[in-house]
């Protein structure tokens, strides 16, 4: 899923997302699962022939601080200003604004 997520996006951005995987939640709990997800996915991406990309993902498992560390990277991107809301406009618009926004994030341009 993750690759097929990442296909959509333009390469600069693709690199950008595969050095910064979070994993979250509890099934990331399951003993190995975080070490299984990064094998599967740099192994998913050499059978592509994208060794490079491989080479570069990242997945960041460290549940009590991940989140956080999640975000202050998000936020220091230059797309987070345009994939952000203001207050004002979550409450001119309402949380139905969010869902009208997150699907028409155009993340190519």
């Amino acid at each position: 899923m993750i690759l097929r997520l990442a296909a959509n996006l333009d390469a600069e951005i693709f690199s950008e997302v595969l050095s910064n995987i979070v994993l979250i939640g509890a099934s990331t709990r399951f003993l190995g699962f975080p070490e299984r997800f990064s094998s599967e996915l740099k192994d998913a991406l050499r059978k592509e022939g994208k060794v490079k990309e491989a080479e570069k993902a990242v997945v960041a498992y460290h549940l009590e601080e991940v989140v956080w560390k999640g975000a202050a990277h998000f936020a220091t991107t230059k797309i987070f200003d345009e994939l952000s809301l203001s207050k004002g406009a979550y409450d001119d618009g309402g949380s139905s604004l969010i869902s009208k926004s997150c699907f028409s994030w155009d993340l190519k341009s």
